[in-house]
């Protein structure tokens, strides 16, 4: 239960928050495009991933797996560390899409623009609890399909590799709807395909 929940800690801090700020740093123009993109290839990677741990499994142990894990892991926040930058400003560089709005397209993103609550001010919302607690029953129903795919296909007769490629392809078709809900995003706003989602 410990390293589940430092799992999620760490997911939520590292990878969405992190790449929901920088994209919003470095991409004033297709925001929703490049941030369906980017959540798109946490699909593509955790299928990939998926199935090298599951090769290292079969042909080693899970003891030399989670080594593995550990040192890829090493390896791209090294990586991160390095050669990414909060801002395009700190390399002398603009946002893409800075300057390019003409008057039309800003009065459009004026309208559908969310605006923001202070964190106090959201305390004493209802909705926020609403809102929070859908974002939590949403998690936990993946992470509960997630986790326990494998082990239920494993369950009903199928190898550890067949199992793994199921959930690859599961992280493959989830990863395609994230692109296009970014896409959507664009050209619809956010409020439109959050809506829908929710459905």
């Amino acid at each position: 239960y410990l390293s589940t929940a430092m799992i999620g800690i760490a997911d939520g801090f590292c990878m969405t928050t992190g790449a929901v700020y920088l994209i919003g740093n470095w991409f004033h123009r297709y925001h929703g495009s490049v941030l369906g993109l980017a959540t798109a290839f946490t699909g593509i990677g955790g299928s990939a991933y998926c199935m090298l741990i599951t090769g290292v499994m079969e042909r080693f142990d899970w003891r030399t797996s989670l080594v593995v894990c550990a040192g890829m892991t090493v390896i791209l926040s090294l990586v991160v560390a390095v050669l990414v930058r909060n801002k395009p400003e700190d390399l002398k560089l603009v946002p893409l899409g800075e300057g390019e709005l003409a008057s039309s397209v800003k009065q459009k993103k004026d309208r559908d623009h969310w605006h923001g609550y202070r964190f106090q001010t959201l305390l004493k919302m209802p909705n926020f609890y609403l809102a929070i607690l859908g974002v939590l029953l949403t998690n936990l129903c993946l992470c509960l399909t997630y986790y326990n795919l494998v082990p239920y296909l494993q369950d009903c007769g199928m190898t550890t590799a067949q199992a793994a490629a199921m959930q690859s392809v599961m992280l493959l078709v989830m990863a395609g709807f994230k692109l296009l809900c970014g896409v959507f995003t664009d050209l619809f706003g956010a409020k439109w395909v959050t809506g829908i989602c929710l459905v």
